[in-house]
């Protein structure tokens, strides 16, 4: 299905601070669209046999859908409310004037938890009696996929420590999520998710620092340091980025730390 919100919020930044809300107008609908997490389908077809090969699925394209909004009724005094000139260059400059994704947030009850990394374009108004009342606009997103909220999930190791972990993404794909590792005393680090083929991240030779934070991003290979004086950890690390299923996790730590994972669990939500 599509919206049946009123409100949504872009880049922190709510409709209603430019007097705004969502709804449908003069042939212009918030329908649902397809899922692009379907992916597209990687065939070949060998003649001789008649018959087609199923490859895989490739991902490719994003998550795309209109956005209808307007003017809020509740707010129009007169009909000759309609945004002018300056109103529409103030919504154009929130909506359209950026370079990088930001985080589209629609407030109906089945997405209170959910939200898009996107980017607007082909914004459009939409024009009453030759006055311009509403816009519709383009959403791409950055995936197939919505996203969570960021959740913490915080834990104390100790010498081998055991760990459960639930991973609420929908996706039938490993999710690589963010990491901080706070040493104490340990100069080996390493984190096994035994439901993931034992797959391990390992820091080997760290300094034997009691306040040293190790932040990783495992879906952009990214590794930063807390403290300047070591600020290359990637001679430690073993490159094995650590990712997590759909599910329960079962996660072995070697090492005294304290281990967070932050997590956007990616969500097939659709548009």
């Amino acid at each position: 299905m599509g919206f049946i919100a009123k409100r949504f919020s872009f880049n922190r930044i709510p409709c209603e601070q430019f007097g705004l809300r969502i709804f449908d107008i003069d042939g212009n609908t918030n329908e649902a669209t397809p899922f692009a997490s379907t992916g597209k389908l990687q065939t070949d077809v060998i003649s001789s046999k008649g018959r087609t090969f199923l490859y895989g699925r490739s991902f490719e394209s994003p998550l795309e859908f209109n956005l209808v909004f307007g003017v809020d009724p509740s707010e129009i005094l007169s009909m000759d409310e309609h945004l002018d000139r300056y109103e529409m260059n103030a919504i154009a400059n929130w909506l359209a004037g950026h370079n990088t994704y930001h985080w589209l947030e629609i407030e109906q009850p089945d997405l209170e938890m959910i939200r898009y990394h996107c980017v607007i374009s082909d914004l459009q108004p939409i024009q009453l009696s030759w006055l311009p009342w509403a816009f519709t606009a383009k959403v791409t997103c950055d995936s197939p996929y919505g996203y969570m909220f960021p959740k913490s999930f915080n834990y104390s190791c100790s010498g081998v420590s055991n760990i459960q972990l639930i991973s609420r993404a929908t996706i039938n794909r490993l999710y690589y999520p963010k990491m901080k590792i706070q040493l104490n005393g340990s100069n080996t680090i390493s984190i096994v998710n035994q439901s993931c083929g034992n797959s391990e991240l390992k820091f080997s030779g760290l300094p034997q620092s009691y306040f040293l934070t190790i932040s990783i991003d495992n879906d952009l290979s990214i590794i930063e340091s807390s403290d300047d004086a070591y600020s290359n950890l990637y001679q430690y690390c073993n490159f094995n980025w650590f990712p997590l299923k759909k599910g329960m996790n079962k996660i072995r730590v070697t090492g005294n730390c304290i281990l967070d994972f932050i997590c956007e669990f990616p969500v097939d939500c659709g548009g």
